[in-house]
């Protein structure tokens, strides 16, 4: 089993959107101090960042995983199972309760195949799955399985009880 993080948005649109964000927040901070600058006040401000930062998305890495895509193998398939955060809009700043969408691709009868082959369709179906709704626009964290994916053994796996 492999699992792949979908976030809202990739790691450099949340940094961008956080940057703009913290930047408004502490010109609104300077503003409501009378003119106070982060000079003036440094730890003030240093305070106010990272109280806004945490209460307001957090690390990307673990606090913006809108769902998961789990790779699942067994009996000579391969296939794909989504829990996803049930939300109509997804936002920087949210409380998450995942909700299981079940299988969203399988690959059947993989014994036969080449490992190369049948992991370039995992991808390929992992692309697929991008293009559709709920997950148009979403980014998948693939460089894991990018990485770890040509060195397995897809044929072994898809064959694993």
């Amino acid at each position: 089993m492999f699992e792949v993080p979908i976030y809202r948005c990739s790691l450099g649109q949340y940094t961008r959107q956080m940057e703009n964000d913290v930047a408004k927040h502490l010109r609104w901070l300077e503003k409501a101090s009378g003119g106070v600058t982060r000079e003036e006040a440094p730890h003030t401000f240093r305070v106010a960042e990272e109280h806004f930062r945490g209460t307001h998305g957090g690390r990307w890495w673990y606090n913006q995983v809108i769902g998961w895509l789990r790779i699942c193998a067994g009996q000579g398939a391969i296939w794909g199972e989504v829990c996803l955060v049930d939300a109509k809009r997804m936002r920087r700043k949210m409380k998450k309760h995942y909700v299981e969408l079940g299988r969203v691709f399988e690959l059947q009868d993989c014994s036969g195949n080449p490992s190369d082959e049948i992991f370039a369709r995992i991808l390929d179906e992992i692309e697929k799955l991008q293009r559709c709704k709920p997950f148009r626009g979403r980014y998948f964290e693939l460089g894991p399985l990018r990485r770890i994916g040509p060195n397995a053994n897809w044929q072994r796996i898809a064959n694993a009880n």
